[in-house]
C-alpha cells in the first residue's frame, strides 16, 4: 500500500473505493472534490499505506 499512497500523492489523485469512500492524501484535497463526493460520500485522509489499508478495511 505504500506504493499506492506514493502514487496518489505524486499524481495528486484520489482513490475511490466501492461503497462510497474516497481516500485523499491531504486534508486540503478535500476541497477539490466534487460537491456530491464531499456531501454524500465518506472522505478519508490517508497519506501512508497503513492508513489506506485501515480505510479499506473500515469501508
Amino acid at each position: 500500500m505504500n506504493i499506492i499512497s506514493d502514487l496518489i500523492r505524486r499524481l495528486e489523485a484520489v482513490l475511490i473505493l466501492p461503497g462510497g469512500t474516497v481516500i485523499v492524501p491531504r486534508s486540503a484535497d478535500r476541497g477539490h472534490l466534487p460537491e456530491n463526493f464531499r456531501n454524500e460520500w465518506s472522505v478519508v485522509v490517508a497519506s501512508a499505506g497503513e492508513e489506506i489499508t485501515k480505510a479499506i478495511q473500515a469501508s
